[in-house]
């Protein structure tokens, strides 16, 4: 009854209607992070050994980069929240390289396991604060109501939002990485007015957030720029 209601209102079949919302949700899941499916752990295990059999490693590659959305509740949508909320989503998305980035840094005879520590803290406070200023910046253009979640892809962690207007977009993609990099510079000065070098080394890490103007954020702005230069091109002709 189902199939013939199916056929006779879109011309397909029940079996080719489930394969394209089947496809439709995974892509929705590829570009949207929706998690509308769930994949098996016991499908990745068999996945992952036929995978190394057959030296696809480009496949174990994709099958272990697991993408997550995290919905921000509406308690936390205040700045200050946000900010919080951030930064703890991040130790608890990233523990491994939490550790990993400890490891490093006391690995060096010259950092004890205090500064070790510390520095491995503002790494993560560095990224909170790049993501606080993008979901900051939403506040200031009035559209806060288009923060959608975060999202993880890859190693990466970054929030999610709608469509804004060009000149919103390219303002709100520059804030992340340019506020912890004037932070960083006010640290930089400030470690070499008190000759401490701790301080200098912290500062790197927060310089550091600029160099998302050669990814993420220069895709933004790139395509708001096109979108700018195609809206005057109209105009003009």
């Amino acid at each position: 009854m189902k199939s013939q209601k199916i056929f006779k209102n879109y011309g397909i079949t029940y079996f080719e209607a489930v394969n394209d919302v089947t496809a439709l949700f995974e892509n929705l899941n590829e570009n949207h992070l929706l998690n509308v499916t769930k994949k098996e752990y016991k499908n990745r295990i068999k996945s992952f050994f036929v995978f190394l059999y057959t030296f696809q490693f480009d496949q174990i590659f994709r099958l272990l980069n697991t993408k997550k959305r995290y919905d921000i509740p509406g308690k936390f949508r205040s700045p200050l929240l946000l900010y919080i909320f951030f930064f703890v989503k991040l130790l608890v998305i990233h523990p491994i390289i939490f550790l990993g980035m400890y490891l490093f840094f006391i690995s060096s005879p010259f950092i004890d396991y205090g500064k070790g520590l510390v520095f491995t803290l503002n790494i993560f406070l560095s990224m909170a604060t790049h993501e606080f200023f993008h979901a900051l910046a939403l506040y200031l253009v009035n559209e806060s109501e288009k923060l959608s979640f975060l999202g993880k892809d890859k190693f990466t962690i970054g929030i999610y939002r709608r469509q804004l207007s060009p000149f919103k977009s390219i303002f709100v993609a520059l804030s992340g990485p340019l506020f912890p990099f004037i932070i960083g510079l006010y640290l930089y000065k400030l470690g070499e007015n008190a000759g401490t070098q701790d301080i200098i080394y912290i500062s790197i890490i927060w310089v550091a957030n600029i160099l998302t103007l050669l990814s993420t954020d220069r895709k933004n702005i790139k395509n708001s720029l096109f979108e700018l230069i195609k809206k005057r091109g109209l105009k003009n002709g």
